[in-house]
């Protein structure tokens, strides 16, 4: 797939030799806390929506979110998704959120 830009971001695809750097920095509390800014969060949320609207490829967009992580609750809400009381996730910790494309 093509990277997408933004006029401040450049996505790209995931590849397996990303897996170890990606692993470390989701287990590092702190990194987690402050990167990416939530301009950075929200900017790249909104950009991954529009694509995946624009593929059709699902009709529902599901982000499972830590409840304590109310930066991404706000991100989430944002781009138009609400908490689905109908989807659950197997961990108490963790609320799903979801909006039709």
């Amino acid at each position: 797939m093509t990277p997408l830009e933004t006029p401040r971001l450049r996505l790209r695809e995931m590849r397996s030799n990303d897996l170890d750097e990606m692993a470390a920095l989701l287990d590092d509390e702190q990194d987690m806390a402050y990167y990416p800014h939530t301009k950075d969060r929200t900017e790249a949320a909104l950009t991954c929506r529009d694509l995946a609207s624009d593929l059709g490829v699902t009709p529902l967009l599901i982000a499972i979110i830590h409840h304590e992580n109310r930066p991404s609750q706000r991100v989430a809400e944002k781009l138009g998704m609400h908490r689905d009381p109908d989807l659950r996730h197997q961990s108490p910790l963790h609320e799903v959120f979801s909006m039709e494309l």
